[in-house]
């Protein structure tokens, strides 16, 4: 992956039996403390993870942008690195304006793709943390890849506060992969290992789903498969 570097790749490639047995991410082996406080302390590494995922970004993006929007004026893309799925879909949809909410270091990577997607007056940045802050008011909160990125007890936190800030006819739109159940082979299982290497997250199956979106305090709604991804809308419950 390219935040990995010289012998950090070795490095975390030997921990991976490790990861497997433990349940437990390389990260803090590694690098001597958790991947995204690593990130934050290394802007260049940080910037080379910011385009690592925004590779990926136009599939996103396009999927988000296939949702039906008509209903809803604001969107919030919650852990939106640097606005580059919420752009395209602000492109896309000429009625909404947004906010991209993330950490200090990753939204200020946002306002220059903003300026230059000539959105400066629909999009705005927030900075603050997923987990403790007040989110942004929207009528559709976004997280693409982030779940993930965490284990079910952290995932559950940030839900529960996505919750607490959505309204009651307000929805939340989840862009990451289905895993299939059984051994059936899946790209979304090769993921799975990766996340569970590098961050102790994991994919989930649509069962998984269904079951963390309630404890979290939403209903799962549809499962639409898109290019990459799949868009995953749930409801306040």
């Amino acid at each position: 992956m390219a935040m990995f570097q010289g012998s950090d790749t070795y490095r975390a490639a030997g921990e991976m039996p490790r990861a497997v047995q433990t349940g437990e991410p390389t990260a803090e082996t590694v690098f001597g403390t958790a991947f995204f406080e690593h990130l934050a302390r290394d802007p260049q590494r940080n910037a080379a993870f910011n385009q690592a995922m925004g590779a990926g970004a136009a599939a996103r993006a396009a999927a988000a942008a296939a949702y039906d929007w008509s209903d809803a004026a604001v969107v919030a893309d919650i852990g939106g690195g640097n606005a580059s799925v919420l752009t395209g879909v602000l492109r896309a949809h000429e009625h909404l304006s947004g906010v991209v909410f993330d950490q200090p270091h990753a939204v200020a990577q946002a306002q220059p793709i903003i300026e230059t997607a000539g959105l400066t007056e629909r999009c705005a940045t927030a900075a603050g943390d997923f987990f403790t802050d007040a989110l942004p008011s929207a009528d559709v909160y976004v997280l693409a890849q982030i779940l993930h990125d965490w284990d079910d007890d952290q995932a559950l936190t940030i839900l529960r506060n996505c919750r607490r800030a959505v309204a009651p006819d307000g929805r939340l739109l989840l862009l990451e992969q289905v895993m299939p159940d059984g051994d059936t082979p899946s790209y979304a299982k090769l993921l799975d290992l990766m996340m569970l290497v590098l961050l102790g997250g994991k994919e989930r199956t649509e069962s998984e789903w269904r079951n963390l979106l309630a404890a979290g305090g939403f209903g799962l709604l549809e499962i639409t498969p898109k290019p990459a991804t799949n868009l995953i809308e749930a409801a306040p419950a």
